[in-house]
């Protein structure tokens, strides 16, 4: 590394800035199979007019390269990206900077074809784009009434207050406004008959709200409810976390034979540091005999198949639904504090694979 600083982020830890012509990087990477990859970087730019340049043998050899674009000032995130062919194998490559004026977060590679250990890519919103979410691929629960929780917000649709898209992230925003005489407003996002599936791969990269009195969820329901209602259909929470926990993230199966009125709702918590301040990926692999959680790529959580449809309805077509609750009974279990609001969950994106 020749050039370059590191310094504290908007989206949490570190990012590499003050990127000017002549700087570069290089990284050793093992190349588990050859072929197309996609190579992402997370960048901000306050001018534009940048280059980066994808190089192996010291710069000699040109793999890449893609142009930074204007991105709204120097920690605006937006993710650019280009496609490289790789050789299989312990590899060392070079980030060359011929054009600078930017700061680079973090880099990604993964398959170009979609194929991550045999998954392929089937649905995804990458979030570059700006405005309301993409009404192809979401909708939106809407209303008050405590949905099932005693929950405090009133949902609201197509309102960019609290859901919007800006600097490549998806903003789900709870907000203390009064909207419709209701003292709390936020977003209920879903995929519900625009993205329905069964088994599969299905993983968000997304940073959390914090706060006392706040409930963020990345979760799926039953399209069909084909074993009637909740929880007989069966719930699958990716990722849950309540503000009086900060330290911890939980994922969380019900069924009718195991859910939380019971208090025999299958969850297991991860703890950690940084949930609230920096993106984790949160993912699940839902296979015909089990669902597995995974916490950036590392399992903590198997539910195995057994039973009949009472411990197992998960053999039907589920949803993605992404959301802020406030208070309720998980929610305001710990408290809630009155000065903490707006709160935001940002999603960096959202992506489906099956096999």
């Amino acid at each position: 590394m020749s050039g370059v600083q590191v310094e504290d982020c908007a989206e949490g830890g570190q990012n590499v800035g003050h990127i000017d012509a002549g700087d570069w990087m290089s990284y050793d990477i093992n190349v588990e199979a050859a072929g197309e990859y996609l190579v992402e970087y997370r960048v901000a730019s306050l001018n534009g007019g940048g280059v980066i340049r994808f190089e192996q043998d010291a710069g000699q050899t040109l793999l890449g390269s893609v142009n930074v674009p204007y991105t709204g000032g120097w920690q605006n995130w937006q993710t650019i990206s280009h496609t490289v062919y790789l050789e299989a194998g312990q590899q060392e490559f070079g980030i060359g900077v011929p054009a600078g004026g930017y700061n680079i977060n973090w880099i990604n590679f993964s398959r170009a074809d979609g194929n991550t250990g045999g998954w392929k890519l089937v649905w995804s919103d990458e979030f570059n784009y700006t405005g309301l979410p993409d009404p192809n691929k979401w909708g939106y629960d809407v209303g008050a009434g405590g949905w099932g929780n005693n929950e405090w917000q009133n949902y609201t649709a197509n309102r960019l207050e609290n859901a919007r898209v800006e600097n490549g992230n998806l903003i789900i925003e709870a907000r203390k406004d009064w909207y419709e005489g209701v003292e709390f407003s936020s977003a209920r996002l879903v995929s519900r008959n625009k993205g329905d599936w069964l088994y599969g791969r299905v993983e968000a990269r997304a940073k959390l709200p914090g706060g006392l009195g706040s409930w963020a969820a990345i979760w799926m329901l039953p399209t069909d409810w084909a074993y009637g209602d909740w929880p007989n259909s069966g719930e699958i929470d990716i990722m849950e976390h309540v503000g009086y926990e900060p330290h911890m993230i939980y994922g969380t199966v019900h069924t009718e034979a195991y859910n939380h009125m019971l208090g025999t709702q299958k969850m297991v918590g991860v703890e950690g540091g940084d949930w609230e301040t920096a993106f984790h990926t949160y993912a699940i692999e839902w296979y015909t005999d089990r669902i597995d959680f995974l916490v950036d790529g590392r399992i903590y959580h198997t539910f195995t198949k057994h039973g009949g449809t009472a411990e197992w309805p998960f053999d039907q077509r589920f949803h993605l639904i992404m959301n802020i609750a406030v208070g309720g009974d998980w929610g305001a279990a710990g408290g809630y504090d009155p000065n903490v609001w707006p709160q935001r969950m940002e999603v960096d994106y959202v992506r489906v694979y099956q096999r």
